[in-house]
């Protein structure tokens, strides 16, 4: 019996990042020439570039693609197939001219591809190092709006994005690779990898965990409302912000307020005000921070803060302002109110 019918896809799927799988409803003999496309999110059709098929070796009706750009494709965009040379099933007959199939990309990486490990060159820069070498520069950008490049790129410590100060303020890593490369370079421009911290690195899809190394020399020493900050590595071009919690005598309130401390030859040295209670210590260079302290107890502190409010309570304005300022404290530490019965007193 002459076999007349032609050959048309029955699926497209992809199977992960730069391989597309083309199933036929029937065996095949020459492979064609393909065109994918899809939308990007500025609604501009985009193609995707580098598109080679080959035969699947254990399905003569599958038809393997292979994209040049092997993070060329990601689960957010949908993604449509044209024949645009067409492929023949072993009598002959053609598909359709300009045949399309519509489908989902994927973020899925080869098994291949993965982090082999971070090299940490210093406190801020930091190599990622791929098994595979990934084609196409990368930027590190980490914004969906972005324009410029299509892998991105993030540093996570716990939940949180590590902050940079950028012009743009759309990138959380500042990367750069060479085309081929299985190198990607990160450097911080806000933040150090510090000792006893955990970061999470993403690029294209793959993940990998690795531990700071800077060590936080930062020494702060109270006597009473004086304060006295050290570090090994001490410059007087350093800032050092001291953070702290205050009363406003006059309004009654609690706020949080910082100054800005110039070093000098050996240590940086406040005197915090009779109504003020420290917080922490954060050493920046520039845009890079160094290091942070925090106050043993910042429960403690903030307690103190109401403790204090709720002794200067001499009218209904006071009062209230008191509750207020309770009623935003933690569970913690309200517990360590030890005047809360005067407050209640005053209520009633």
């Amino acid at each position: 019996m002459e076999d007349d019918e032609i050959p048309y896809i029955e699926s497209v799927e992809a199977v992960n990042r730069y391989k597309v799988k083309v199933t036929f409803n029937e065996d095949i003999k020459t492979y064609g020439a393909y065109q994918i496309s899809y939308y990007d999110l500025a609604g501009k059709e985009k193609k995707v570039s580098g598109i080679s098929g080959a035969a699947d070796p254990d399905n003569d009706n599958v038809v393997l693609l292979d994209l040049t750009n092997k993070m060329a494709l990601e689960s957010r965009f949908d993604y449509t197939l044209k024949i645009t040379s067409q492929v023949q099933d072993l009598a002959g007959n053609k598909t359709e001219k300009d045949e399309t199939y519509d489908f989902q990309g994927t973020d899925l990486v080869a098994a291949g591809n993965y982090i082999t490990g971070v090299e940490i060159i210093n406190g801020t820069t930091f190599n990622v190092r791929l098994n595979e070498k990934i084609n196409g520069n990368i930027d590190g950008k980490n914004n969906d709006t972005t324009t410029s490049g299509v892998n991105p790129a993030t540093l996570k410590l716990g939940t949180a994005n590590i902050a940079v100060a950028t012009a743009n303020n759309m990138s959380n890593a500042v990367g750069s690779a060479t085309v081929k490369s299985n190198k990607f370079t990160v450097t911080l421009t806000n933040d150090t990898l510090q000792t006893g911290k955990t970061y999470v690195v993403s690029l294209g899809g793959m993940t990998y965990t690795f531990d700071g190394v800077v060590e936080s020399g930062l020494s702060v020493e109270q006597t009473g409302q004086n304060l006295v900050m050290t570090y090994s590595d001490l410059k007087a071009t350093d800032v050092v912000k001291v953070v702290y919690g205050q009363i406003d005598t006059a309004a009654k309130t609690v706020s949080q307020g910082f100054v800005n401390v110039t070093p000098g030859a050996d240590d940086a040295q406040y005197t915090l005000a009779a109504n003020k209670v420290l917080f922490n210590v954060v050493v920046k260079r520039g845009t890079v921070t160094l290091y942070t302290f925090e106050h043993d107890d910042n429960n403690q502190a903030a307690a103190e803060l109401v403790i204090a409010l709720i002794g200067a309570i001499e009218n209904v304005t006071t009062r209230d302002a008191a509750r207020a300022q309770y009623d935003n404290l933690t569970v913690i530490q309200k517990s360590l109110v030890n005047n809360y019965g005067t407050l209640t007193d005053a209520e009633t």
